[in-house]
């Protein structure tokens, strides 16, 4: 939270999103920031702020551990050609089910995927 906050105040993302990146399962997540471009269709500035609050499902989430194994092998059988797909093999593919009971902005609206959560 402190380098978010500090990332707030100096619009320098790149530390506080590389330490949400390395989370291991958190059981609470905070999103708070100017990601989304989707209203700006001349530039793609990142102009709006989004924020959510995220709760995660235990249960569910142990369930789709089950797929993480296959994340590269079904990349790999998409009908796209191998040059237009980055490679999963050997990456981590994290898969959380998380309730959200806040969200706004950009953040609040339509199928959301962070992280690979759903909400």
């Amino acid at each position: 939270m402190r380098l978010r906050a500090d990332a707030l105040l100096t619009d320098d993302y790149f530390k506080s999103d590389v330490a949400w990146l390395e989370l291991k399962r958190p059981k609470f997540d905070v999103i708070f920031a100017p990601y989304e471009s989707y209203d700006d269709t001349l530039l793609g500035v990142k102009a709006t702020y989004g924020a959510s609050m995220l709760v995660r499902n235990e249960e569910e989430s142990r369930k789709m551990e089950a797929f993480q194994k296959y994340v590269a092998d079904i990349q790999d059988a998409l009908p796209v050609a191998e040059r237009d797909r980055p490679s999963k093999h050997g990456l981590e593919t994290p898969m959380e089910v998380v309730d959200a009971p806040f969200r706004t902005a950009d953040l609040g609206h339509g199928y959301q995927a962070v992280r690979g959560q759903s909400a």
